[in-house]
Parts: structure tokens; C-alpha cells; sequence
């Protein structure tokens, strides 16, 4: 019945529970099992612990003197008993409701097994005893995991990667804090402080409007950075077509506490050095927040990054 794939747990542990002895079941009971690994653990240890004690009182209640050569010292014994030992009925003592033969040497105790590490004590003085019950929660954790494996595989086919917004806790904070300047609002575009390359850039601006991240010719070659050439042409807003110098693939940016890889565009451009566009802030999850001067960064690493206005 235990093995039922749609039962629960608690149903599983009652039903185990109700196959035991009542002496057993309060014993479970005063040490608070709450799952079945525990309560198929608890039970063995209960178990090793009796035939401990049988053996034990087995041990006290033999006489010391008695052994293999010894013979009992009644005039009858001693007078003769033609009877096999195969007909002999067994001993059976008067103050040990135990029986054994007259000939029977003392039981030697059991040693104690541990069923955990097969070491020489109890199971709770052992010391894998945490590493045991670490198991067991990996084991849960992993039944818990199968029954929402299902939904996850439906939501990486529909949406992708589920989106980790851990930094949107400090929007609220960020909210009031821009509440309460009372600053008059003014117009400019947003820039950041960007190392490319382990080198710090002249200019990093942020623009949505852009669908790409550009560097400048000039820019690259100071940051040492190498791209491929391509055949590609740039068409900026009120200007011509003009060809790309190349493709800048997967270099490394660091953003305040953040660093991720980055695709650059190497472009020909007058008034900027670095754009960062529409890639950037898909790719990596980024929400520009004019109104309170940062970007929130919600991808792997989630991060707030300071920005200015000007």
C-alpha cells in the first residue's frame, strides 16, 4: 500500500504507523516523525535497541557457574538417567521466563551495528548521523521537484527562462526616495560607468531607441578590443547609409557590481563612444529608471545601477 504513487505522505506515514505495535507507535510518536524515511529509520532503531536488552537479560539470567563440563548435583542425576539427551524435555528456569538446555553455554552479547554506517554503535551516536539526514531531505526535496517538472517544461517552451527580478525589491525604496526630492525634471540622456576589457570608457550612453550596441573605431582600438569585418551597413536617424567597420563578439562589461558578456557594433559615430541599445536591455534584463537616476538589472546577477542625467 505504501508504494501507491498518488498517496500522500501523511497518508503513507498513518498507515505505517497503524501497522506497528501500540509500544512501538508511541515511541514514533514521542520522537515526532513526520515522513516515511524517518519513520522506516526510527523504526530500526527500535528494533536494534531490543534485541540489545534481550540479550542482555539473557546474559544475567544465566548462572555463572554452570558450563559445558558441569552436572547437576541431585542424587537422581547422579543415580542415572538412561534416557537420551534427544528425549530430554528443555530446562526452563524459575525466575527467567526463559528457556534454554542444561547443557548450554552462557550467550555471548551481539555486538552493536550501526545500520547507517555498519560501524560499532547506535545509530544515534553515529556520525554520519547528519549526512544521513541531509539525504533524506534531498530525497523529498527530489519527489517535490518531479511533481513540478511538468509546469516547468511547459513554461520554458512558452516563455523561456523564467525572468529572476530580484532587484525590483528596492523600487519601492527608490519610488519614495524620488518623492521626496521635489526635483524639477529636466531633459538629457542617460549615461553609466562602463569597464570594457578591464578599462574604463569615456562615455557609455543608454538609449532604447538604439537596436543595437555600438563603439566607435577610436574607442575600440584604446580598449584594445578585437572584431571580425562585416559586410553590414548603419543607417542612423537624418543621415545616410553607411557601411560597419565590424562585429566586437561576447567581450566582457562591468557595470557597478554586474559583469556579463556583450555584443558591439563597430560604427563610425561623432557625438558618443559607447551605446548601449535594445540588445542589451533584452539580453540581460535591464529597466532603465530615469526618475530615480539607476538601472535595475534583473538577468543572472540581479543588481541596481547608478546612472546621470545630462
Amino acid at each position: 500500500m505504501l508504494d501507491i504513487w498518488d498517496m500522500s505522505e501523511k497518508d503513507k506515514v498513518f498507515y505505517f504507523f497503524e501497522g506497528l505495535k501500540p509500544w512501538a507507535r508511541d515511541k514514533l510518536y514521542e520522537q515526532r516523525v513526520q515522513d516515511l524515511t524517518s519513520a522506516y529509520a526510527a523504526a530500526e532503531r527500535l528494533f536494534d535497541l531490543i534485541g540489545d536488552s534481550q540479550d542482555v537479560k539473557r546474559h544475567q539470567s544465566s548462572s555463572p557457574g554452570r558450563n559445558k563440563n558441569s552436572r547437576p548435583s541431585s542424587p537422581k542425576a547422579v543415580g542415572g538417567d538412561k534416557r537420551s539427551g534427544k528425549d530430554r524435555k528443555p530446562y526452563q528456569s524459575t525466575t527467567e521466563n526463559t528457556w534454554r538446555r542444561p547443557n548450554d553455554r552462557s550467550p555471548t552479547k551481539r555486538p552493536f551495528s550501526c545500520f547507517i554506517c555498519q560501524g560499532p554503535h547506535l545509530a544515534r551516536e553515529c556520525p554520519n548521523k547528519v549526512d544521513f539526514h541531509a539525504f533524506q531531505a534531498s530525497l523529498i526535496a527530489d519527489s517535490d521537484d518531479k511533481s513540478n517538472r511538468a509546469e516547468d517544461e511547459a513554461d520554458l517552451v512558452n516563455g523561456g527562462e523564467k525572468t529572476r527580478i530580484g532587484a525590483i525589491k528596492y523600487m519601492s525604496s527608490l519610488q519614495k526616495k524620488s518623492g521626496e526630492r521635489h526635483v524639477p525634471t529636466k531633459g538629457g540622456l542617460m549615461y553609466i560607468d562602463t569597464w570594457i576589457n578591464q578599462k574604463k570608457t569615456k562615455s557609455t550612453m543608454v538609449d532604447s531607441g538604439a537596436t543595437h550596441n555600438f563603439i566607435t573605431e577610436a574607442e575600440a582600438r584604446r580598449l584594445r578590443l578585437r572584431w571580425e569585418r562585416d559586410s553590414g551597413k548603419m543607417k542612423a536617424v537624418n543621415s545616410i547609409t553607411l557601411p560597419i567597420v565590424g562585429l566586437v563578439k561576447r567581450t566582457t562589461m562591468k557595470l557597478g557590481g554586474w559583469k556579463g558578456p556583450v555584443d558591439f557594433v563597430v560604427v563610425k559615430m561623432d557625438d558618443f563612444d559607447v551605446v548601449l541599445g535594445m540588445e542589451f536591455l533584452l539580453e540581460h534584463q535591464v529597466i532603465p529608471m530615469p526618475s530615480v537616476n539607476c538601472l535595475a538589472i534583473n538577468g543572472s546577477f540581479p543588481t541596481v545601477v547608478p546612472a546621470n542625467i545630462r
